[in-house]
């Protein structure tokens, strides 16, 4: 395992950081070149699932209604794909069920070309795991431009310790090469990976702040639901505007190629990981409404009832705030993105002023992660 001690490069006081070559990004897909697609008349909307038997269902919606057929090319590539593809269907069916090769497995993407004019490049966000808590790839969404986040290259979720084996398999397949860790007070990133070899990238906190003694005065019943409300707002806030140096070492070490695919982890992967994420979407341009919705999905990945079993025996008042304590709202984030535009005008304002990250930044970051 290669470095696991704390350390926040490519940040000084001064902003000064590491510049890296700027280039062209090129996407092949066999027969289609899909390069910076603009999204004109069509909204299309898509769901993916990986089913329990390990095949996949797609699922779409386009508005206006389109006729003709959607073709759909798969690979285990999310920018190469084959010639040939693996199902043709009517647009007006709204779902295609793929099934799954068999072998061991490996994450699908899917090259969807509507009546040949609109594409789409599809996934599963989320992968079916039992050991890992809150898991998922921050691709797929469209940006305000039309243009589209890639595949494969972001992930998010909480630590890889403790992984049952089929779950390490599955992680495995995703082919991570750095971890970073967004540390906490008390945390030093040294949790085992369960095997995975994957560089290890700890950042320390800039303020200290301890989640794990929030948790416990909430089971000693020193902390009512209002007051868990309130400590989940402001600890969002010093996240955002209080952690400098933790969101900018972050940020820069995406700008270089060679680090991906990488895993954005904390504790939860709801909390420092929750603004990170925020502000890469922010940057290339996701609508806010999707960031938001992004942002909630950590709700359904994270059951009070996972992370507290043992929680329905205590008082319903304690109950009620520890499902305060997990839970997500929307208020919370959209009230930073509030908070920023008001003071810096904008998030690309606050991104070059707080975070040291400038717009040939922004714009190297989307040349590496947009189609």
């Amino acid at each position: 395992m290669q470095d696991t001690k704390p350390h926040t490069p490519y940040y000084t006081p001064s902003g000064q950081h590491k510049k890296l070559p700027r280039g062209v990004v090129v996407l092949l897909l066999g027969i289609f070149l899909l390069s910076c697609a603009k999204q004109s008349y069509y909204d299309i909307d898509t769901r993916t699932d990986i089913e329990k038997d390990g095949n996949t269902v797609i699922r779409w919606q386009v508005n206006p209604g389109m006729e003709g057929s959607v073709k759909i090319f798969a690979s285990h590539n999310a920018s190469s794909y084959p010639t040939d593809p693996v199902a043709v269907e009517r647009i007006s069916k709204q779902f295609a069920t793929i099934p799954y090769p068999a072998g061991n497995f490996e994450m699908q993407y899917f090259l969807m070309v509507f009546d040949g004019r609109e594409t789409r490049v599809v996934s599963s966000r989320t992968l079916p795991t039992q050991s890992f808590t809150n898991l998922r790839d921050i691709g797929g969404y469209m940006t305000k431009e039309g243009e589209q986040v890639r595949w494969g290259l972001i992930y998010r979720g909480t630590t890889l310790s403790h992984l049952t084996e089929a779950d390490q398999g599955m992680v495995a397949a995703l082919g991570l090469k750095n971890l970073v860790i967004l540390l906490d007070t008390g945390e030093n990133g040294s949790e085992p990976t369960t095997g995975l070899n994957i560089r290890r990238f700890p950042l320390t906190p800039d303020k200290e702040y301890h989640a794990a003694q929030v948790r416990e005065k909430i089971l000693e019943g020193k902390m009512d639901r209002p007051a868990v409300i309130d400590t989940r707002e402001k600890t969002l806030e010093d996240y955002a505007f209080n952690n400098p140096k933790q969101l900018s070492s972050a940020l820069h070490f995406l700008l270089d190629r060679s680090n991906y695919p990488i895993l954005l982890s904390d504790s939860l992967g709801n909390g420092r990981v929750a603004i990170l994420t925020a502000l890469i979407q922010s940057a290339l341009g996701v609508p806010q409404r999707e960031i938001i919705n992004d942002y909630m999905l950590s709700n359904a990945l994270t059951p009070v009832s996972n992370l507290e079993p043992d929680g329905y025996k205590y008082p319903s008042l304690v109950q009620e705030s520890l499902i305060e304590y997990y839970r997500n709202r929307p208020n919370d984030l959209q009230y930073i993105f509030y908070r920023i535009n008001r003071k810096y005008g904008s998030v690309e304002r606050y991104l070059e002023q707080v975070l040291a990250f400038d717009k040939e930044d922004i714009r190297s970051l989307q040349e590496i992660l947009l189609y």
